[in-house]
């Protein structure tokens, strides 16, 4: 809340001083953007010609550009252009002026720009925790009491079983509140664990460090495990111990109207077991015997138990679907949500990935049938892809079967189409699709743009998973970022019963509305209701429009995965590092284990920097080491030119190796220093300009990584010298000047899609 009265305030007293006015014309990313990545938004002008990047109060311009060529968008039948402004990487906050149009609202940049949002978008999960009470230590203003303790949910006729007839009490506590309504459904809450769970396996080293204040924040378990852990010994109840079936939701009769967690106390119920809950439960439980193992080993070796009993269910039981019951004798029917799904053949498809990666056992890997399989974004109902995406993720610890190759190619392949609509689309977004939960497919395709950054490092993969992030947080036909509480103009009416309930004007924060959907408009507040039936502009910020401004626990997962992805990511690659750094090349950085001499692995160019007792280098740079994290324990500090020695210690294949590194021939160690000497565009794409601040130099250059002359001369004038890199391939570059006995460099990076 201060920060949107600080935006209102500081617009009033923008407009009072420059005549200009907050515009809704230009759309961004309301959080902001990261130094070294793209910075784009869409001005929704047919006339505007140029653009300003200014200091908010409006008294300093500090980036001027052209806006790019009018494109139709015809899912909001609207003319706009682009303004880029990637290479402005200055840290700070700033606003965009279009002349003719206004300004937008505040923007930062800034490295860490989305880590709060990443973090936030997984606390929204712990606000949406069952049986259990939320407290003011950790829920802040949103506290509540207890609701939901599920310890006597009645088993009806159509769950019932020879041990568990009809009228059997069961307990079926912990779990989270499937979406604005107050029930709890496997198979949803199976992708949705699965995202949280694959977000933690794809960057460990990321999710290792953070917290958000839960009440297990201090166990010395992640968070992010945590909270799917709460969710994960709700789905352990759903299973009868007699046969391995999974039944498929604990349950209202009906919904319940909009109160409080604490106040909604009518009858739960448990339904009928059904192929798809008892399938998705299986590759939950596989996924939870493999990571867990090293935090809650006995949680593990139940889970692979109840993992295998659950398969072998399926496998008796493979074509059982779910509908909702009828009402029996003295009990009710059930009219709530029902996630039914004819077709299983992806749900075995993601259980037999699961069940293979963490047991390598061969036959499930068989009978995924890989070749064979087809594979899209992922949603509850297609789930196939989430077997591909562990596959890849665990890769490198499969057996000699696993068809790794042809598992990234599959992969690669399902968002192509995104990577292009990226490129090309007059939002610069990768999806047109607008359907119910349409900006959980953004957030999904997103997921799967980053993890195939990963495998291939090409930055255009990047910049589409960025492009999905922007769209979510602003740049998007709207005008709104969707997640409550991050951005300018964001969700205040979410069809969510809490928020809607807890007598709190704004909403619980982190959560995720649904997005435009143009399909189910007569079903909610009226087609009238809504500002346009456009499929781009068809969203509604009422409590009502339940098809468009819903929250629901597999709409976070995939914002939560793809925020933290591209977070990660942009630190790991493409942030600046230290100052003082080392250049190394192949032959002379040389790994022996234990100290013993013999050479073992020789490390290929790349970027090295000492900062805070770590020796740190770009991961995307360096082949072979790929993320793996490389801590300094000592470092002789020999005169420059030197060899010099480090003991460190290699995080790689699950193991700390103590090993000894030789780094020989070193590139002068470079400190940092006052001069001014700037290089723009940072990074750069086909003309790289050096401003000097002076003419009184002896020689400038460009050289590669490891010190190596470029040989691309400069056209220079009094101050300023402008290097032609369009030659350059992407990567780490520097900017060398020398003056007498003084030589300075500054790193740049060449970027292409």
């Amino acid at each position: 809340m201060k920060h949107i009265l600080s935006v209102i305030f500081l617009s009033i007293s923008i407009a009072a001083a420059s005549g200009q006015q907050l515009t809704t014309t230009i759309r961004l990313n309301q959080i902001g953007f990261l130094p070294n990545a793209k910075k784009l938004a869409v001005i929704n002008s047919s006339t505007a010609k140029s653009f300003e990047i200014r200091t908010p109060d409006l008294s300093k311009v500090v980036f001027t550009g052209l806006l790019g060529s009018q494109a139709k968008w015809t899912s909001s039948n609207e003319y706009v252009k682009i303004a880029d402004f990637s290479s402005f990487s200055s840290y700070g906050e700033f606003v965009i002026v279009v002349p003719e149009l206004g300004y937008s609202t505040p923007f930062k940049i800034t490295a860490t720009v989305f880590e709060e949002l990443s973090k936030g978008s997984i606390k929204a999960f712990y606000f949406n925790r069952a049986s259990t009470a939320l407290l003011a230590e950790n829920a802040g203003i949103y506290a509540r009491a207890a609701g939901h303790p599920d310890n006597a949910v009645v088993v009806l006729p159509s769950a019932a079983s020879t041990n568990r007839p009809a009228g059997t009490i069961l307990s079926t506590p912990y779990g989270w509140y499937d979406a604005g309504d107050y029930n709890k459904y496997v198979v949803n809450s199976g992708i949705s664990t699965f995202t949280l769970l694959s977000a933690y396996e794809s960057s460990s080293a990321y999710y290792d460090t953070l917290t958000w204040n839960i009440p297990e924040s201090s166990n010395g378990i992640p968070d992010i495990l945590d909270e799917a852990l709460w969710n994960i010994k709700w789905l352990m109840t759903m299973q009868d111990p007699d046969d391995g079936g999974v039944y498929n939701k604990t349950t209202n009769a009906n919904f319940d109207g909009f109160v409080m967690p604490d106040k909604a106390t009518s009858t739960r119920y448990i339904v009928a077991k059904g192929t798809a809950a008892t399938l998705d439960f299986a590759a939950i439980m596989a996924m939870t015997a493999r990571i867990y193992k090293n935090y809650a080993p006995s949680i593990a070796a139940d889970a692979l138990a109840k993992a295998t009993l659950a398969w072998q269910w399926a496998n008796s039981n493979p074509n059982i679907a779910f509908n909702n019951p009828a009402a029996s004798g003295n009990y009710p029917a059930i009219t709530t949500g029902g996630y039914g799904d004819g077709n299983f053949n992806d749900e075995f498809a993601w259980a037999a990935a699961e069940l293979y990666v963490t047991t390598l056992d061969e036959t499930y890997y068989k009978t995924l049938n890989l070749a064979s399989t087809t594979y899209d974004i992922p949603g509850w109902p297609n789930v196939q892809t989430l077997g591909l995406l562990s596959i890849v993720t665990n890769r490198k610890n499969l057996t000699s079967a696993a068809d790794t190759t042809l598992a990234k190619s599959k992969l690669t392949s399902i968002i192509q189409s995104a990577k292009s609509w990226q490129q090309t689309s007059p939002y610069r977004i990768p999806t047109n699709n607008f359907f119910w939960g349409s900006n959980s497919d953004v957030a999904n395709t997103g997921m799967i743009l980053m993890q195939v950054y990963k495998l291939t490092n090409d930055v255009a993969y990047f910049n589409a998973g960025l492009a999905a992030l922007d769209y979510l947080m602003g740049r998007n036909a709207t005008t709104y970022s969707f997640v409550t509480g991050y951005g300018s103009k964001t969700p205040k009416n979410i069809h969510h019963r809490p928020s809607g309930s807890d007598g709190i004007v704004e909403p619980i924060p982190g959560f995720i509305a649904g997005g435009p959907n143009p399909q189910n408009t007569a079903d909610d507040c009226g087609t009238s209701a809504y500002p346009s039936t456009l499929p781009a502009l068809c969203y509604l910020d009422m409590q009502c429009s339940y098809s468009t401004n819903e929250i629901a626990i597999n709409w976070n997962a995939p914002l939560a995965f793809l925020s933290g992805a591209v977070q990660y990511e942009y630190i790991k690659t493409f942030s600046p590092l230290p100052q003082k750094y080392l250049s190394v090349s192949n032959r002379n950085v040389i790994l022996s284990r234990g100290g013993s001499g013999v050479q073992t692995s020789v490390l290929s160019n790349g970027e090295w920097s000492l900062s805070s007792n770590q020796l740190w280098c770009v991961p995307s740079l360096i082949s072979g080491l790929g993320d793996k994290v490389i801590s300094i324990s000592s470092l002789t500090e020999n005169n420059e030119g030197a060899p010099r020695t480090a003991t460190i210690k290699i995080k790689g294949a699950g193991t700390l190796v103590d090993s000894i590194v030789v780094i020989q021939d070193i590139v002068t160690a470079v400190e940092k220093d006052d001069r001014e000497l700037s290089v723009f565009p940072n990074p750069a794409t086909n003309t790289l300009v050096v401003d000097l601040n002076t003419s009184d130099i002896d020689n400038i250059s460009l050289l590669s990584i490891n010190g190596i002359p470029l040989g691309i001369k400069p056209n220079c004038d009094l101050k300023q010298c402008q290097f032609n890199v369009s030659s350059l391939s992407k990567g780490l570059y520097f900017v060398r000047v020398a003056k007498g006995d003084h030589v300075f460099y500054r790193k740049f990076l060449i970027m292409r899609d």
